[in-house]
């Protein structure tokens, strides 16, 4: 059976790492694929339309880039028939997903991963019109992922995270907040919401006993 991948990466994640290693990844994943065809992102959202084209073309989609990336991909594909499955190589500032699902961030290991691998069933969730693999939050520090700069990102690493975290504490009022769950829900005013299904967040081990192929949140 002929096994198809594509490849997606974000030119600008991993310091542009992808983009100079291309030829050796796809070498690579052909020693596992048939075929092995690429496609770069271009813009915020771009990944999510590849991922929804690519179900029922390709057996696997292996994707490059930050958490963001990955969620892209996962949205793409959470509402189509003839999905692939998802490969990721984690190269973001934080990479919780990654940590959560002990994927190496060398990147010749990360592949490894993807040719001698274990498939996994990896919970999702939908929030509003979005799905999410790992985090739903709202509130003091949510932006921040967005708000911090590339070359800052680069620069310094997740310190640039707290940084721009930290001079937003001082400007953030709390919000009222109304959570429905099975058994209850909790009505009251906070700064920050936090969902979360994965054992990291923001690189932090803040859920490490999560079971991320529950069905639970």
């Amino acid at each position: 059976k002929t096994m198809k991948c594509l490849f997606v990466y974000n030119p600008n994640s991993g310091k542009g790492k992808f983009k100079k290693k291309q030829d050796f990844i796809v070498k690579k994943l052909s020693q596992k694929f048939s075929v092995v065809d690429v496609m770069q992102t271009e813009r915020m959202g771009h990944a999510k339309e590849i991922a929804r084209s690519a179900c029922g073309k390709y057996n696997v989609l292996v994707c490059a880039g930050g958490d963001g990336t990955l969620s892209e991909v996962v949205s793409g594909i959470a509402e189509k028939e003839n999905r692939p499955m998802i490969g990721y190589l984690p190269a973001g500032t934080v990479n919780d997903v990654a940590h959560s699902l002990a994927i190496p961030k060398k990147l010749d290991k990360a592949l490894d991963h993807i040719i001698n691998g274990k498939t996994f069933a990896h919970d999702i969730f939908k929030a509003g019109d979005h799905y999410g693999i790992y985090v739903c939050c709202a509130g003091l520090f949510t932006e921040t992922s967005y708000a911090t700069g590339q070359s800052s990102k680069r620069k310094l690493g997740k310190i640039a995270y707290v940084l721009h975290g930290a001079r937003k504490m001082f400007t953030t009022k709390a919000m009222p907040i109304k959570l429905c769950y099975e058994g209850g829900e909790i009505e009251e005013k906070s700064a920050f919401l936090l969902i979360s299904n994965s054992r990291y967040t923001a690189s932090f081990p803040i859920n490490r006993q999560a079971d991320l192929q529950d069905g639970l949140v």
